[in-house]
């Protein structure tokens, strides 16, 4: 036996460096998500996202797979960026009339509809997509794609986008 201090004695091979310890806890919560999926598909709660998973695996449909994961990675990742782009903005939301979101796969296109001649909060949103996308945007590759109009212009929210709600002073 080797002495590691006074008071504490280790047995050669016992002790687990950082990356074993994260790998053997990676493995424990990936077989938990597995058991809790099995238990899912048994019962019939699965979500469809789940099934659809697990049949193209046991099919051996690698696209399929991939363009799960692919999906399922953008919609995680697009989360992360319209949070950050929504506190980057917040202090705005007084300034901001209406707030619609379209995601793709690769881009949040957000449309913007600001006070007339709201020089000062259009320059505040263009640095607030210029900062997501430059710290986040780039490193993931989802991007924050804005249009910005102003409400004596008379644009019409396209169709796709889905209205945030928000209390704005207008």
């Amino acid at each position: 036996m080797a002495l590691k201090s006074q008071n504490t004695v280790r047995t050669p091979g016992v002790e687990k460096n950082s990356h074993e310890t994260w790998f053997s806890d990676f493995i424990q919560k990936l077989n938990e998500a597995v058991v809790a999926d099995k238990s899912m598909l048994e019962s019939g709660t699965a979500p469809k996202e789940t099934r659809d998973f697990y049949k193209s695996l046991i099919e051996g449909d690698n696209l399929a797979t991939l363009s799960l994961v692919r999906k399922s990675t953008s919609q995680n990742l697009s989360r992360e960026i319209i949070v950050s782009y929504l506190k980057q903005i917040s202090a705005l939301t007084p300034f901001i009339q209406k707030i619609g979101l379209d995601i793709s796969e690769n881009k949040v296109h957000v449309w913007l509809e600001i006070k007339d001649e709201d020089e000062s909060t259009e320059n505040q949103l263009i640095r607030a997509e210029s900062f997501i996308n430059g710290t986040l945007g780039y490193t993931i590759g989802i991007l924050i794609d804005s249009t910005i109009v102003e409400a004596s212009d008379q644009l019409v929210m396209p169709d796709h986008f889905q209205m945030l709600e928000f209390n704005s002073s207008k």
